[in-house]
């Protein structure tokens, strides 16, 4: 599979959004549209390592590690020292360890996965 272009829209406060375990960044379009159309908000939703479009994981297992350093890396390359960020399910996991690495301004956590 193709890499899918991260969702990038919009200007003003950054907010990430990131998505639920197995799905890609698509789940956040509708929502991505309408946070940047307020005209407020710069919006960036990537497709995360291992996901359907993102970045090949070197391994068939995945560290929530693995996956905060490539956000931490993609943040790094849209100058975002910190942003707003909103995680669905596996997305909340890795907004955490962004929140506990310094890198949020605020966390919304949507069913964050337990285990």
């Amino acid at each position: 599979m193709s890499p899918r272009e991260p969702i990038h829209r919009g200007g003003g406060e950054p907010i990430l959004l990131l998505h639920p375990f197995l799905c890609s960044q698509n789940v956040w379009r509708s929502v991505a549209d309408q946070l940047a159309d307020t005209g407020r908000f710069e919006v960036y939703a990537p497709t995360m390592v291992g996901h359907h479009g993102g970045a090949p994981s070197p391994t068939w297992f995945l560290e929530t590690s693995a996956l905060v350093d490539d956000i931490e890396r993609r943040m790094d390359e849209l100058g975002w020292e910190t942003a707003h960020i909103v995680g669905n399910s596996l997305g909340g996991w890795v907004g955490f360890e962004l929140e506990r690495r310094g890198r949020a301004r605020t966390v919304t956590a949507i069913a964050p996965a337990g285990g």
